[in-house]
């Protein structure tokens, strides 16, 4: 009977034009604003869609469930429907599964989104998956509330209001949770809809995250089917309806408590890699990992508390205990000074508290101990690269010794940031060498990075030295100095260093890369009191796509920025630029709102692409090579960047351990270049094609139903 009244319910929808109106609107916005983020992030994802999904059901749902029992009620049906030889609880899930199935009809036109994304690029499969995962159990969750309001209410107008109210409470909780007491913050943010659907949509199904809405969706219909009981006087007791509370409740409780969580995104993102697992199980003893997290912190760090909790749970879990952890709460005097003295630092947020703002001090950091050795985590910022940090750190108390890695000096060679700084000291000692001393200081890898004037042959002789001795080498050289101040470029003479290259088998070419497959500029300019920012296409920013799948720098990657880079000929090719791109041998100005003189593509005389930007030599001579340093320049030094240039240090002390790790948290997922013509095309067709195909099953349906051959259904 239940298939009966799914049957009757959507032929109710598709007999007028209530169902049209609201899967178009449903699918042209959503293909709207998925085309727009396509192609203003330039990622191969579903974001946009994602993303506006639950505001639109939540406008949307209400009123497709507004009419499922309330219209009975004022058509003066529900007598009738009394009669028949149906059970509450068919009438009640047949009618709500009919709404659902009015959703899933309009997502199954969706799907055109996740084919464009692979049309343009290289999609996470399991991160589609699991979005559209997310976006139906957020659908089955918004109909049961739309059920419930249409059985309580005596209007189809006071159900919309309410389906609405109840929907937005759930879809509002979590982005209001900053300005809520901490002591509620826990429970609410359990209860809202986001902690739940965030997890889901990156990738990660975790059955706390299931249980949450197929329990409370559960607890809606039943609300229904008990308000719809009492319309025809089967009035349920009391202790029935709290008794289904309570086992919610309890339900979700322990699903908090034992769970399990499944990372389907493309190379685990979320979960412990195989390299940490070998980790782990080659530890040569046991490791102590205390975690200074301070309970009841406020939204969000509560539910970063959580992921960390998590991550080290599953630390012990894979290490056959040899990791211990230890959770310390920071709330007495002397355990502020034990997390201080340790060298965790304190966070400093506010809360609200009796109705006013307030300044509370937590902490949210690691201290890894193993023997008469220490590492700190001082306070947990980078999520993405939590594994990494982690790890790393393990490796590093658990070595013999750390490698060095030398960097030259006297050359005005380029300053490296403090974040990149910290993130090789994690893993190495480092130290300055000015090439022209007599002393030969020992290190396992030196690197050249980013000289403004050249080498003398003594010190070139010195290099090539170095390389015969099996020291392995990385040379990051420019062939121009960039000045952004006044978007100005001017040639660097390293005739020195491009004839020791030139022994090594290697050359950088003279001239700057540009390419349309490109990162945007952000331009900065004061209008009156505000500072306004343009993105603009920026050749000189190309966009490596075509990287060495071969080589571990390089094969976890999909794309890097390469800025002001000049091509590398010779040895194991890592990175090449795009066929859209050329070589400029002399750039007049690198300002893109010069008209005149920057010339965003190719004259006549300008070599074409494509052009590789790095390589290396392998086997006895260990040597990178790159036709840029500015990847780790502070000016444009982001996160791939960072993993790139560790990445490099690895490979050349032979210690590959860690490269997956640190790749898997930075991988962008870029499109290819399109023309402009088929991106416009792409951008119509992303809404117009969902929203014709409901246009013609309309028309179709309507003029068979002209023809009398769809009866109307009471």
């Amino acid at each position: 009977m239940i298939q009966k009244i799914i049957k009757k319910e959507l032929n109710g929808y598709f007999n007028s034009p209530i169902a049209y109106i609201i899967l178009i609107v449903f699918v042209g916005l959503s293909g709207w604003f998925f085309a727009q983020d396509l192609f203003l992030g330039g990622e191969a994802d579903i974001t946009g869609f994602v993303n506006i999904t639950p505001i639109l059901f939540l406008l949307l749902i209400p009123g497709i469930c507004m009419r499922l029992i309330a219209e009975e009620r004022t058509r003066g049906t529900i007598e009738t429907l009394a009669t028949l030889p149906l059970k509450d609880t068919e009438v009640i899930i047949g009618k709500w599964l009919s709404a659902f199935i009015l959703i899933l009809i309009g997502l199954c036109a969706t799907l055109i989104f996740p084919l464009i994304t692979i049309f343009l690029g290289n999609p996470d499969p399991g991160v589609i998956f699991t979005s559209y995962i997310g976006v139906i159990l957020f659908a089955l969750f918004f109909t049961a509330i739309g059920i419930f309001a249409s059985a309580l209410a005596t209007s189809q107008i006071v159900a919309f209001v309410i389906g609405i109210f109840i929907s937005f409470f759930f879809f509002i909780l979590g982005k209001i949770l900053f300005a809520l007491p901490t002591s509620i913050v826990p429970i609410l943010n359990y209860l809202s809809i986001d902690y739940h659907l965030n997890n889901i949509i990156r990738g990660i199904i975790d059955t706390r995250d299931i249980i949450y809405f197929l329990s409370l969706s559960f607890a809606f219909v039943y609300g229904a089917y008990y308000f719809y009981s009492r319309i025809k006087e089967r009035i349920l007791s009391a202790t029935q309806w709290v008794l289904i509370i309570i086992v919610i409740v309890l339900l979700n409780i322990v699903s908090t408590r034992f769970f399990l969580r499944f990372d389907l995104t493309q190379g685990g993102i979320y979960s412990l890699s195989k390299a940490t697992v070998k980790i782990l199980h080659e530890l040569p003893d046991n490791v102590v990992i205390r975690a200074y997290v301070t309970s009841k912190l406020p939204f969000p760090y509560n539910n970063r508390a959580q992921y960390v909790n998590d991550i080290l749970g599953e630390y012990r879990l894979r290490s056959k205990g040899k990791i211990r952890f230890e959770h310390i709460d920071p709330s007495t005097p002397e355990q502020v000074m034990d997390a201080q003295r340790n060298g965790v630092l304190p966070l400093q947020f506010t809360e609200v508290k009796q109705g006013e703002l307030g300044v509370k001090q937590g902490f949210m950091g690691l201290v890894f101990l193993f023997e008469d050795k220490r590492e700190v985590i001082p306070v947990i910022e980078d999520f993405a690269n939590l594994e990494y940090d982690i790890t790393s750190r393990i490796k590093k108390l658990t070595e013999k010794s750390l490698k060095t890695i030398a960097f030259t000096t006297g050359h005005e060679e380029i300053n490296l940031p403090e974040n990149l700084l910290s993130k090789i000291g994690d893993r190495y000692v480092t130290q300055n060498i000015n090439l022209k001393d007599t002393l030969n200081p020992k290190f396992d890898a030196l690197v050249i990075a980013g000289p403004k004037s050249d080498f003398d042959t003594t010190e070139t002789k010195k290099v090539l030295d170095y390389i015969n001795k099996k020291i392995p080498v990385a040379i990051l050289l420019d062939r121009f100095g960039i000045n952004l101040d006044f978007f100005f470029a001017f040639p660097l003479r390293l005739s020195n260093l491009d004839s020791m290259l030139n022994k090594l088998g290697l050359t950088i070419e003279q001239g700057m890369i540009m390419d349309r497959n490109n990162e945007m500029l952000v331009l900065r300019s004061q209008r009156g009191m505000f500072i306004m920012q343009n993105y603009v296409p920026y050749p000189y920013f190309p966009k490596i796509m075509d990287l060495s799948k071969q080589n571990p720098i390089t094969k976890d990657f999909e794309a890097v920025v390469l800025p002001f880079v000049s091509p590398v000929i010779g040895g194991e090719e890592l990175a090449r630029t795009s066929k859209v791109s050329w070589l400029r041998n002399s750039p007049q100005t690198l300002n893109p709102l010069d008209q005149q003189k920057f010339l965003p593509f190719p004259l006549p005389f300008d070599k074409q692409g494509p052009f590789n930007t790095i390589s290396c030599l392998s086997g006895d001579k260990r040597v990178v090579v790159a036709g840029t340093s500015k990847f780790i320049d502070n000016q444009f030094l982001s996160g791939p960047g960072i993993a790139l240039f560790m990445n490099i240090l690895d490979w050349l002390t032979q210690d590959e351990t860690l490269i997956s790790i640190r790749s898997k948290a930075v991988n962008i997922r870029p499109l290819k270049e399109i023309a402009k013509g088929t991106k416009t095309f792409i951008q119509w067709l992303s809404p117009l094609l969902p929203v014709l195909i409901f246009v013609v099953v309309g028309v179709i349906r309507w003029q068979i139903r002209k023809g009398g051959k769809i009866p109307y259904e009471v």
